[in-house]
């Protein structure tokens, strides 16, 4: 058997083990900016199933039994998928059962024991390719030698799917594998015609009988005696120059965590981080975070661009690239990757929305049916990405023929001619808006028409921002007002302080959905309305000790089944939304009481699921293991708690609000334009950093202008813009003096 030397046991014992749960904590400073024992979880605290915890690193995903010392299962690294796939791991005919486990973005790390010997194993992912270690630590401590016979399996199915079948419920593959062992090569595999998974090893004399490989492993008194596999999952000859690569497990390991550093300190480059005392809201604002890179693919071989940001894709549902996932958290993903943030929405753009939902990875056909909130999603995100970057060209950029802008305006005048005045739109069923079972949120809905308003208005300010067709800006803006007006008039209901849904006959109904809270961030409802709206979030109605229900507890059609969108939880995205628009709209309190109801995410889950529960500390099992949308939790609290605002025009304002839960708030590292700017909330102010030079103190409460979009200068597109501290600070008196 192949000695692993000195410098292997260093790492393994080191840095993967003697690290318990606790220990790890400690090294995650909430005075720093995060490092990987911020996203450490160990199975006490996870309530993650095997289904749902899942290892990635863009290239690959798979997931393991917790209650296993080495197993994977269903890896999945496009073209390639797998389904009811298992390598299982059996000491003298037993599975062992961890007493420990570890879980980190790309490895799983898992301790057992038994009458004194002692078995650690880790999993581990390559850097950048899809590539993984198993690897085994057999330590005996009560001075006896000892024999122990291991054996593998690997068994299921595999196949190379059609490209449209990565959607919601993901690929479907029927062909089961076949396995066998070359002894020549010491190769493991387990193979359909399409490729397969390929994992070499030096186990001492190996014998493979009846799909099963077994070994005999000695270990003498009071020693350590390792085992590996060294896997690739690919076709035959491409998983062969894969391997080709890797001989050392020590090196593996080490290049591993190497690259998960540089990972983390990339990720924390391009956005923000937060500085607390409160370490519950640190691990919510972090975990929230790695939704970003649990949903970032690389793999230039498979993906129609890269890095390519699925909806979801852990478990292999929606790794498609869904619209309305993305637009959730449009502004930290503009921010996380600006280039690919443009391809992205030129892409969503050009599979057509008014027919699709979502386009695959692979060869970038549109998914999925139309959904009624796509206008909305990609007009936002076309906004966003203006205001966030600079980069006005996207809007004359040609995209089905036709500028982007054109396209927007086309969104806004649904059905219209130019001179038409709005009417109030139908947006059909219910699997055309959000699904819901029971409650008859369809056809006239409050949401996406007050959202349309938004949309008019949006597309008249863009035209603004190019200097041209200002007649047409005119007319834009006399619809948005005409519209609003229509909806205040037919779907008010001030009886019950509520907008009503109306049927194809014209029957208005009322549906207690928390989509409803959309209409704060619109500028529909007046001061009044708004207050009456609010009035519905408590504990009798929307509100629960872990979060916000999707409908109200009053509504006929609470639907105890339908976590999403029918009652007991909400989809990921929706609870940090209302958080953000509720302290826009200027309820901080009531912000705040839903912030710390759902804090316990961070603590509970290592990345975010597509529904949380909030009755209970529980998600929606049968949805998807991770969504992109969970970066909205992160979201929440730059948008909201501190009130950031970036026009298209490229004016930065706060509106500050401390957490009265909290001694010490930061938001640091926070990126527009190229500028950085660092927030430090005070008790009676918010001190504001620009390039790390202090320019003032923004008070609480009040919207403040720090950077107006004149100041921002670009002398060479290659370097960035340019900022003068002394000219920022004239520019913000003037504005408050007003």
């Amino acid at each position: 058997m192949k000695t692993i030397h000195y410098i292997f046991i260093a790492v393994f014992f080191v840095s993967v083990f003697f690290l318990s749960a606790e220990s790890a904590s400690g090294f995650c400073s909430l005075d720093a900016k995060p490092n990987q024992d911020c996203f450490q979880m160990t199975q006490k605290k996870n309530i993650y199933d095997s289904k749902h915890l899942r290892v990635f690193n863009g290239y690959i995903t798979l997931g393991s039994d917790p209650k296993e010392n080495l197993n994977f299962r269903n890896p999945i690294s496009p073209p390639l998928a797998t389904n009811d796939f298992e390598f299982t791991m059996k000491v003298d005919g037993k599975i062992k059962i961890p007493i420990y486990t570890s879980w980190l973005i790309n490895d799983f790390d898992r301790q057992s024991e038994s009458y004194g010997v002692v078995l650690r194993t880790t999993l581990t992912l390559a850097p950048a390719e899809p590539v993984f270690l198993a690897l085994g630590q057999f330590y005996e401590r009560e001075g006896k030698d000892r024999e122990f016979e291991l054996s593998f399996e690997m068994k299921g199915k595999m196949g190379k799917p059609d490209p449209v079948e990565w959607d919601l419920d993901g690929p479907e593959v029927t062909t089961p594998v076949t396995s066998a062992f070359d002894s020549d090569k010491k190769i493991f595999s387990a193979t359909v015609p399409d490729g397969g998974i390929f994992c070499k090893t030096e186990l001492p004399d190996p014998v493979f009988e009846s799909g099963i490989l077994k070994s005999k492993i000695i270990v003498p008194a009071t020693t350590s005696v390792y085992f590996y596999f060294i896997c690739a999952m690919a076709e035959k000859k491409e998983a062969k120059a894969l391997l080709a690569q890797y001989d050392d497990p020590a090196v593996f390991v080490k290049d591993s965590r190497a690259r998960r550093m540089i990972d983390i300190n990339e990720m924390s480059k391009w956005v923000p981080h937060i500085i607390t005392n409160n370490r519950n809201l640190r691990t919510f604002f972090d975990h929230s975070m790695l939704s970003i890179k649990a949903a970032r693919w690389g793999n230039d071989d498979a993906f129609i661009f890269t890095p390519f940001f699925a909806g979801s894709g852990l478990d292999g549902r929606a790794m498609s690239a869904q619209l309305w996932d993305y637009s959730y958290v449009g502004p930290l993903m503009i921010m996380a990757d600006r280039a690919a943030a443009r391809k992205q929405i030129r892409y969503f753009v050009n599979m057509n929305i008014n027919r699709h939902r979502a386009f695959d990875p692979l060869t970038a056909r549109g998914l999925g049916k139309r959904l009624a909130f796509s206008d909305y999603a990609i007009v936002r995100l076309v906004r966003d990405y203006v205001a966030l970057t600079g980069d006005w060209e996207i809007l004359t950029d040609r995209v089905l023929g036709k500028p982007m802008i054109d396209n927007i305006i086309d969104i806004a005048n649904r059905g219209l001619r130019t001179l038409d005045m709005p009417k109030l739109l139908d947006y059909g069923d219910t699997q055309q808006l959000l699904g819901v079972r029971k409650a008859p949120y369809e056809h006239v809905v409050p949401s996406p028409n007050a959202e349309r308003v938004v949309i008019f208005r949006t597309a008249a300010d863009m035209l603004d921002l190019l200097q041209r067709r200002e007649s047409e800006a005119a007319i834009l803006r006399k619809k948005a007002d005409f519209l609003e007006k229509l909806i205040n008039e037919k779907m008010w209901n001030p009886e019950k302080g509520w907008y009503d849904v109306i049927d194809p006959a014209g029957e208005k109904h009322t549906v207690w959905s928390v989509q409803i809270y959309h209409l704060l961030d619109t500028g529909v409802p007046s001061k009044e309305q708004s207050d009456k709206m609010v009035l519905h979030l408590n504990d009798s109605e929307f509100l629960y000790p872990y979060g916000v229900h999707s409908l109200s507890k009053k509504d006929a059609g609470f639907d105890d089944d339908d976590i999403a969108w029918g009652g007991p939880g909400t989809f990921i995205g929706e609870a940090p939304e209302l958080i953000t628009n509720l302290y826009r709209a200027g309820y901080p309190e009531l912000g705040e009481d839903i912030l710390t109801r759902i804090l316990w995410w961070g603590n509970r889950f290592p990345y975010y699921p597509e529904a949380v529960r909030a009755d209970q500390m529980e998600f929606d099992e049968s949805g998807r293991s991770n969504t992109i949308a969970g970066a909205a939790a992160a979201q929440a609290i730059i948008y909201g708690v501190f009130g950031l605002e970036v026009s298209m025009r490229g004016d930065v304002s706060i509106k500050p609000v401390p957490l009265n839960f909290v001694k010490k708030l930061e938001l640091q590292g926070l990126k527009v334009r190229y500028i950085r700017i660092d927030l430090k909330m005070k008790a009676d102010v918010c001190e504001v950093y620009v390039n790390k030079q202090k320019v003032l103190d923004a008070p609480i409460g009040k919207r403040t202008t720090i950077i107006t979009g004149s100041d921002i200068v670009f002398p060479d597109p290659t370097e960035g813009p340019c900022y003068d501290p002394d000219t920022i600070r004239k520019n913000v008196r003037k504005e408050m003096q007003k």
